[in-house]
């Protein structure tokens, strides 16, 4: 529970009343799921869980790399790619690190399967780098030069099956 403006702030309605008062809401198991009540695999699966709940737009998924790599994204041999398709057949044990950083549960696997997920919900997905200056004013003006990967919407799922 928390105060915004002279709203309540009440589980259900939350982040209804923070989008309302121009508050871009950030979802973190830690601090919106008490370990009594719920216990989600990770962040990523959460976030995804929500957006789709909440019948958002886009979800911006942030990690500590610039998205979605064809290889290990350490090796200058590899590629960031920029756009996944819905229809995209992509051997995720080729291009997706499957190790995870020390700091998380997920890894960049359980962030590709998720904005799959929810790409097919009809929500736009990107995923870039946290660390970066700037990131989240660079994609919410459509700025290119933003290292990110996006997971675009296929034409079937646009307004489709939103809860």
């Amino acid at each position: 529970y928390g105060l915004v403006g002279s709203e309540m702030c009440i589980r259900d309605r939350c982040m209804e009343v923070m989008l309302k008062h121009g508050i871009i809401p950030v979802v973190n198991e830690n601090d919106t799921v008490s370990v009594t009540e719920l216990m989600f695999t990770d962040n990523d699966e959460l976030s995804g869980l929500v957006a789709t709940m909440m019948g958002v737009d886009v979800l911006v998924i942030l990690s500590n790399v610039d998205g979605v790599y064809d290889g290990d994204p350490a090796l200058p041999s590899s590629t960031l790619l920029r756009e996944i398709a819905p229809d995209a057949r992509l051997d995720t044990d080729s291009i997706v690190q499957t190790s995870r950083s020390s700091l998380g549960r997920g890894g960049m696997i359980t962030k590709f399967r998720m904005a799959q997920k929810v790409a097919s919900e009809g929500i736009s997905v990107i995923i870039a780098n946290g660390k970066r200056e700037h990131v989240l004013t660079g994609i919410l003006l459509e700025r290119n030069e933003v290292p990110c990967t996006r997971f675009l919407v296929g034409a079937h799922s646009v307004g489709g099956s939103r809860k």
